[in-house]
């Protein structure tokens, strides 16, 4: 009798740990559909948006990402070279519907950046509107950006465009 009691004493103890362990659902951030790593180059471009120079710098291919603010919101997001252009990092504001965003006088708060402030205009994220190098299809960023410190020669501003990062080999 008492290794019957130990037994169903197991047995409900398993019953209740198992029952009471649920899986949480993780929610995404509100600028989820916005957010990720990105694989751009920097064009120059003159005030009437024509092309002078591609990959102005030789800098090919860099990373840079966009990402949801501490406060979650919908309507700003973070835009960020991770040092790897002009060492800029800013919120702009985000129309989430069309996927669109910009923004005037943005002060930089890179770490390692200088104390300068920047405009992006003509922002957007296109779904589905690039293709990678494998053939499969990938969303794609375009934004112009405009930096105070900056006196181009010969252009206006720069033209940031790319497709979302993939992680592989044979997509870069």
């Amino acid at each position: 009798m008492k290794l019957t009691n130990e037994v169903l004493i197991c047995f409900l103890v398993l019953v209740a740990g198992f029952t009471s362990c649920k899986k949480d659902e993780v929610e995404g951030t509100a600028t989820q559909e916005t957010a990720g790593e990105w694989y751009v180059t920097a064009d120059a471009v003159k005030a009437d948006g024509s092309l002078v120079e591609k990959d102005v710098y030789g800098l090919g291919h860099f990373k840079m990402g966009t990402y949801n603010t501490v406060d979650n919101t919908p309507s700003k997001m973070w835009v960020d070279d991770y040092g790897n252009f002009w060492v800029f990092k800013g919120r702009v504001d985000l129309n989430l519907s069309d996927k669109s965003f910009s923004g005037k006088t943005i002060k930089n708060e890179s770490a390692d950046g200088d104390e300068i402030s920047f405009d992006i205009t003509n922002g957007k994220i296109l779904k589905g509107a690039a293709k990678y190098p494998n053939g499969t299809v990938a969303d794609s960023i375009i934004f112009d950006v405009k930096f105070s410190d900056d006196n181009p020669n010969g252009f206006d501003h720069y033209r940031i465009s790319g497709v979302r990062y993939s992680g592989l080999v044979d997509n870069d």
